[in-house]
């Protein structure tokens, strides 16, 4: 239940954070930009609360299941810090208290002078959010279930998220290439918009207003044909490009080898692959 709240709650935020981005870009009704704010910030508030709740009761749990000490506490355990990552993830968020902040940069290379507002920045980093979902999604998992963990245990395998990710490699690993690289695209476009559409204030030359201008640019960054197009002009912009360049560039590579075990036969496979040459010779 604790789960579903936080994949609620993150949801929730990022959905009405989009909406409250677009609202005070179009700089539309202030009013409701102020009530979109305010439910942004009671609902990270929330979720921190949810979180500390959460990893108190993961405490408490092993303690009933006698895996670890009666007198042991969040540090002992070392989830302390799990929690804190997972705290300073949920911080930063547009919030009614920053509404107006600005500060000046200047574009790259153009000299273009341009100003972004601090709660734009702060729903670019409100991006970090997507890991709490990855991690609830893992835990909702066939590799995270109650007889998964036995299976575990019984031949001393840590039911880490990491190893739910590898086992969903072996069983589906077309779909989870696949999920990633489609995801990638439209989040990371939401990532280059929020960078470089400040810059459409002023001058309508590589606009990154349309939505779909994003997605191109994205698509072209990840797989490393960059046609030149469209580009990044800022240095938020360019430090999301790199990320996004190097991101790409595993995915891809991930994908190429993934092909190619598919591509190989099992053992049986082989056996009756080359019958069937001997044969046909």
């Amino acid at each position: 239940m604790i789960e579903v709240a936080c994949f609620v709650f993150t949801i929730l935020t990022l959905g009405i954070s989009i909406f409250q981005y677009e609202i005070e870009f179009q700089d539309l009704n202030d009013a409701h930009q102020l009530a979109l704010l305010w439910i942004i910030f009671i609902c990270t508030c929330l979720l921190i609360s949810i979180t500390v709740i959460r990893y108190r009761t993961i405490v408490e749990f092993k303690k009933s299941r006698n895996l670890i000490h009666q007198k042991e506490g969040l540090r002992s355990t070392g989830l302390f810090k799990d929690m804190i990552f997972e705290i300073l993830l949920t911080i930063p968020h547009p919030n009614p208290f920053l509404k107006g902040i600005t500060f000046n940069m200047t574009a790259l290379y153009v000299n273009i002078e341009y100003y972004h507002t601090l709660n734009e920045l702060l729903n670019l980093l409100q991006i970090g959010r997507l890991i709490i979902i990855l991690r609830v999604l893992l835990m909702f998992s066939y590799f995270y279930n109650t007889s998964s963990q036995r299976v575990c245990s019984m031949y001393a395998v840590k039911p880490s998220y990491l190893f739910v990710i590898k086992s969903i490699m072996k069983s589906h690993p077309l779909e989870l290439i696949g999920t990633a690289l489609v995801s990638s695209v439209f989040i990371f476009a939401y990532a280059i918009r929020i960078c470089e559409r400040p810059l459409s204030r002023y001058t309508n030359t590589v606009d990154y207003s349309p939505y779909s201008n994003s997605l191109w640019n994205v698509v072209v960054t990840m797989t490393t044909v960059g046609y030149g197009d469209y580009y990044p002009r800022t240095l938020f912009g360019r430090i999301v490009s790199f990320t996004m360049c190097i991101w790409g560039l595993f995915i891809i590579s991930i994908m190429a080898v993934s092909y190619t075990h598919l591509r190989a036969h099992e053992t049986p496979e082989h056996l009756v692959c080359r019958l069937l040459l001997e044969k046909k010779k």
